[in-house]
């Protein structure tokens, strides 16, 4: 009966998640990351689109709250494949992985919101208000961890790389990216990279107003890659089973 429902449960993955690899294949959706991350810094630079662009990129306007749906989407979607892997007994260094990326979406998720206090306009506690840059229930604004995201942001684009140059490897074939994610991984790694750059050693101060507003698009764009790579994962190993 188990095997029945182990076999049922890899076709139903295996149809959803064909739309999913199609839809990453496709020409136009591997230049949509560059395209419009350029796109988000030249609305940045042009007089005329810099307000409007500036409010889109503000804390809890239409990118941000993007940002958050994305990523929880690719908190369930790694959940989700954790569990089905581990019902088909796959070993806890391949299911565990995908509950650990779960998590690191699920916690990034919340930070976005300052887990709700955006959403629902309650006072954090007193001794965190205190230690919090921004006066809010989030930990990456705490004292000394404020400003430092990106090299968060640098790490999640190396760490995809990484894995995609690693696929060939028996021992990371179900944990890697699809190559197919490579269009988005590079992106966000070029911005990333840059503005550890900047944080080091001097750089362009317009190159670095540029960099601050548009690495909330580039947020973004982490929630969506991860998102596509557990969905495209789930139906590549479902194909695989």
């Amino acid at each position: 009966m188990k095997k029945n429902s182990s076999r049922a449960e890899r076709r139903r993955a295996k149809r959803a998640g064909t739309v999913v690899r199609r839809f990453v294949s496709k020409p136009l959706v591997q230049l949509f990351p560059g395209v419009t991350l350029a796109l988000c810094m030249l609305l940045l630079m042009w007089q005329p689109t810099q307000v409007a662009t500036l409010w889109m990129l503000h804390e809890n306007n239409p990118v941000e709250m993007l940002t958050f749906v994305f990523l929880m989407m690719g908190a369930l979607q790694s959940a989700k494949l954790a569990r089905d892997l581990r019902r088909q007994r796959e070993p806890l260094t391949v299911w565990g992985f995908y509950v650990l990326f779960a998590l690191g979406m699920f916690f990034t998720a919340g930070e976005e919101v300052a887990w709700g206090q955006l959403l629902f306009g309650f006072t954090p506690p007193a001794f965190i208000a205190d230690i919090n840059v921004q006066h809010e229930l989030s930990i990456h604004n705490l004292r000394g961890l404020a400003g430092r995201s990106e090299f968060l942001r640098l790490a999640f684009g190396l760490g995809g790389l990484i894995g995609t140059a690693l696929s060939r490897q028996e021992m990371f074939r179900k944990l890697a990216p699809p190559r197919a994610l490579l269009a988005w991984l590079l992106p966000i790694t070029l911005h990333a990279a840059v503005d550890c750059y900047g944080n080091v050693f001097p750089i362009n101060a317009y190159l670095d107003a540029l960099l601050t507003p548009s690495s909330e698009y580039v947020e973004m764009l982490i929630g969506l890659t991860g998102f596509l790579y557990a969905r495209e994962n789930a139906w590549r190993l479902a194909h695989d089973g």
